[in-house]
């Protein structure tokens, strides 16, 4: 039996904000240990913490209290440097890259190591080929990134993130803009990722019909500041996001695990 490998993990970890007057927690006592290989989607009502969670698991916010460990390592402990080479970040929305190319956009995630002049070696021009190999945009290599659809772009920015070469992804609501050719598009690019490549993807979502058909666990943020990780395919995970988001004008279909309009 292969070794079960926990990449990321939380202990007693309490979310929020710091400003000069009062501390905002929005998430307490987390819990959670995140398998290699693995599609965690981030669900929950809004406000419930779920960005705030992935910038705190990626080091971009503080803890309020507890920790967060990557690859057992304690993230407080660690450069940047070093955690970037483990944990890459999709954030919502596009960066203005003037007129940047695609080529261009996506050798941007070789920073690590291309050093001070950003200059890409032979080996950084292959791994961004390959990339755009993976996400089958050829055709958009040469191409300007401001001249792109926003699924387009959507992909280019995973590109970007894919370009790290780290382990574990974290998105913050990718498909939040697309339409819904789009959003089924990137849902299942994600889901390639962690089946042919071996990645850890943890994306943050509303799609939650999509969350509960491609994801290996969610991790489910409730109104009462908690978070618990449910398998979307056992009864007793699938009992408990009835009960969050499911209303006098919503249902929720057992036979296809969807949520729909009560009419």
């Amino acid at each position: 039996m292969d070794k079960i490998i926990n990449v990321l993990s939380t202990e007693q970890l309490s979310i929020g904000y710091k400003s000069r007057s009062k501390i905002t927690e929005v998430a307490h006592n987390i819990n959670i240990s995140l398998q290699d290989a693995s599609l965690y989607s981030v669900i929950g009502v809004n406000g419930s913490g779920k960005s705030t969670f992935l910038k705190t698991i990626a080091g971009l916010i503080p803890t309020l209290s507890g920790d967060v460990f990557c690859y057992e390592n304690n993230i407080k402990n660690m450069s940047a440097r070093d955690l970037s080479s483990l944990v890459s970040c999709v954030f919502t929305g596009f960066p203005d890259l003037g007129l940047m190319r695609v080529f261009d956009v996506i050798s941007l995630g070789r920073y690590l190591y291309t050093g001070f002049t950003g200059r890409l070696s032979v080996d950084d021009q292959d791994v961004v080929n390959g990339i755009i190999s993976i996400l089958d945009i050829e055709d958009l290599s040469d191409k300007y990134f401001f001249q792109l659809s926003d699924g387009q772009k959507q992909k280019v920015m995973i590109g970007r993130a894919l370009a790290q070469q780290s382990k574990i992804i974290l998105l913050d609501e990718p498909t939040a803009f697309l339409d819904f050719q789009n959003r089924v598009a990137i849902d299942l690019l994600l889901r390639q990722l962690v089946d042919n490549l071996g990645l850890t993807v943890v994306v943050s979502t509303h799609d939650i019909n999509n969350a509960l058909k491609i994801s290996d666990k969610v991790l489910l943020f409730s109104s009462d500041l908690r978070v618990q990780t449910l398998n979307p395919k056992k009864e007793e995970g699938l009992s408990l996001i009835e009960r969050t988001f499911a209303n006098q004008n919503i249902i929720f279909n057992r036979s296809d695990t969807s949520f729909s309009i009560k009419l």
